[in-house]
């Protein structure tokens, strides 16, 4: 694995990434291709310069002799394929410088911290998740205090390692403990919202219940108002009815 570095950055944000270890190909990389076929990590050699050296002579001889035009076709052919390997690396090579001249930039606005190690790599990744858990709506102040806590555990990391990677028991212990530290934190931000969350959940609830309640009041009050105005209500009014049913006849009322 490549060592892939992060900047941490002065002030408490996103840690900043110098280049991908995966570089997205551009125009120029595909007319490379097609030019030169796909990339390898051979680097030349002798033969490339014999292919170069012999191609070029047999070329030039031709084009001055006036040899078959075979000949000359060969010399050129074999000059062209000598070049492959040696474009190939020129080319590499410029890449690696642009992407180092990135890096040295991006170091200007932090500490390097090595991020392909497994011990700073778990770091790395637990700040990550704790900037995503402070974005979390309702945390108010704590999520600016959680990100300044662990931006400071992530400078000490880096202060410490110096753009290297842990050596020995003591370091990758003191990188292992503010991993787990900022983890925790960022569980804590998450359930913080949740509960949050839930409490404006069950405030609504008991809001639409209380409103439930008042409803009833209101229709139980606009009842008896109704009966005051009516007489008895219906309940009391039939069971009088059924009373004098059951009583049986007793001439006219």
């Amino acid at each position: 694995m490549s060592d892939e570095f992060v900047v941490v950055p002065w002030a408490p944000g996103p840690l900043i990434v110098p280049h991908a270890s995966e570089r997205t190909p551009d125009d120029v990389d595909e007319l490379v291709d097609e030019l030169f076929g796909p990339d390898v990590d051979e680097k030349p050699g002798w033969f490339d310069a014999f292919l170069v050296l012999t191609g070029a002579t047999l070329f030039l001889w031709g084009a001055i002799t006036g040899a078959p035009p075979a000949l000359t076709v060969i010399g050129g052919g074999a000059a062209l394929l000598g070049c492959v390997l040696p474009a190939r690396t020129l080319w590499r090579g410029l890449r690696r410088r642009g992407a180092q001249r990135q890096r040295s930039a991006a170091m200007t606005h932090g500490l390097p911290l090595l991020a392909s190690h497994p011990v700073t790599g778990e770091l790395v990744a637990a700040y990550g998740r704790l900037q995503d858990a402070s974005k979390l709506p309702d945390l108010g102040p704590f999520a600016d205090e959680a990100v300044a806590a662990a931006h400071q555990a992530m400078i000490e990391a880096a202060t410490l390692l110096d753009g290297g990677a842990p050596t020995g028991t003591a370091e990758d212990e003191y990188v292992s403990q503010r991993a787990r530290a900022v983890e925790k934190l960022a569980a804590a931000l998450a359930h913080h919202h949740q509960l949050r969350a839930a409490l404006e959940a069950n405030d609504e609830l008991e809001s639409a219940e209380a409103e439930r309640q008042l409803e009833r009041a209101a229709r139980l009050q606009a009842t008896e108002e109704l009966d005051a105005r009516l007489g008895p209500a219906s309940l009391d009014r039939m069971s009088s009815l059924a009373q004098e049913l059951e009583a049986g006849p007793s001439g006219d009322r």
